[in-house]
């Protein structure tokens, strides 16, 4: 997940300043893990992000797939791949966006000078992580923790509104 905060946001509105997020999320199926614990409680966490933050999903899953998810959160912004399919609606490829597209989405933002705090799961969201002003992992896997100590380690929404709200007092 990550904070982002716009120039035009740092005189702030009535005292207080107001930050942005983006999220990136795993688009695959972790089998050690039980999603609909993951998903319990995405709703709240998601509303609570857009009450304070700008909220960008980003992901390495596809629009088709995640539709139904995206309908549940309320429709934030996912930025992902798409499925091409031929007149049948028969699938028959798709289009990824580009090479490491959450990092280069997270550079993007960066350079309109956003401010970017990042949280994900997998392996597949480190170097969103390593280039946004923050990274968190979310409920990771063990070797991830091991392989990547630099970035703080959230288990449930509570820690990482905690640590989202810690990332964003340092900007």
């Amino acid at each position: 997940h990550h904070v982002l905060r716009g120039p035009e946001q740092d005189a702030g509105v009535g005292g207080r300043q107001h930050r942005g997020v983006v999220v990136g999320v795993a688009g695959g199926h972790h089998p050690e893990r039980q999603p609909p614990k993951r998903l319990d409680g995405a709703l709240e966490f998601t509303t609570w992000l857009r009450e304070r933050f700008q909220l960008v999903i980003l992901s390495d899953t596809f629009y088709e797939f995640a539709a139904p998810l995206m309908c549940q959160l309320g429709w934030p912004t996912l930025l992902c791949h798409r499925l091409v399919s031929d007149a049948d609606g028969r699938v028959t490829g798709y289009r990824l966006r580009q090479k490491d597209p959450k990092r280069q989405a997270v550079i993007a933002l960066q350079s309109l000078n956003y401010r970017v705090i990042a949280a994900g799961d997998s392996y597949n969201d480190t170097t969103m992580l390593g280039q946004a002003d923050a990274g968190i992992l979310f409920s990771p896997p063990d070797n991830v923790v091991a392989e990547f100590p630099q970035f703080p380690v959230t288990r449930d929404y509570d820690q990482l509104r905690a640590a989202f709200l810690d990332a964003s007092d340092r900007f």
